[in-house]
């Protein structure tokens, strides 16, 4: 008995349902080379955004969340090192419920060593919070620092979403603790919290 069409039948199977289960690609840029400032009176500046992500019922198998950072358009590069927050802040529209889940923060490195059209793409796995990117959801990076309008960055944050089925499902999430401290203030008690 000849199995060679038989093998080759099974091939073309396997193969077929090896493409079949490719998903496809899609983005969401929140912020689009948005020039960053610090306010140096209050030590920080939020940048809030809106995104229109996947419907609730489309199947999304990863979230892949890129920032890139460059040297901005009409100023010159910042100089020091920020610590820096993204942070989904709500989901449904304007009147959805506040989240604050924070998806990921950051230092900004020392910029004045770099040059006009200088940047630089950092990645980070969201997949977790996919239930909550979803519709319209407001993103918030949060620039902290102290330098004067005369330096900042070029921001962006683009939100790679692949889509398929999805690898586990999460069942929901639970803050564990967010909270800043001032060093040097006595009504702070780090150690207590």
């Amino acid at each position: 008995m000849n199995i060679r069409p038989i093998l080759t039948l099974f091939y073309f199977f396997i193969c077929y349902h090896v493409f079949a289960q490719e998903g496809t690609i899609g983005h969401v840029v929140t912020h689009q080379r948005k020039t960053i400032l610090c306010d140096a009176q209050k030590g920080e500046n939020s940048y809030p955004a809106w995104g229109v992500f996947p419907k609730e019922n489309d199947p999304v198998r990863k979230v892949t969340m890129f920032v890139t950072l460059g040297s901005p358009d009409s100023l010159r590069t910042a100089h020091w090192d920020y610590l820096d927050h993204i942070v989904l802040r709500r989901k449904g529209g304007k009147n959805g419920a506040v989240l604050n889940y924070e998806l990921g923060r950051m230092l900004t490195p020392y910029g004045s060593i770099y040059n006009k059209g200088w940047s630089w793409k950092w990645q980070v796995d969201v997949t977790d919070f996919a239930p909550f990117l979803r519709d319209s959801v407001e993103i918030v990076y949060t620039h902290s620092g102290f330098e004067d309008k005369t330096v900042g960055w070029a921001l962006t944050v683009d939100f790679e979403i692949l889509s398929g089925p999805p690898v586990v499902t999460p069942l929901g999430i639970t803050a564990l603790w967010n909270k800043a401290y001032k060093y040097g203030d006595v009504n702070e008690k780090i150690a207590e919290n």
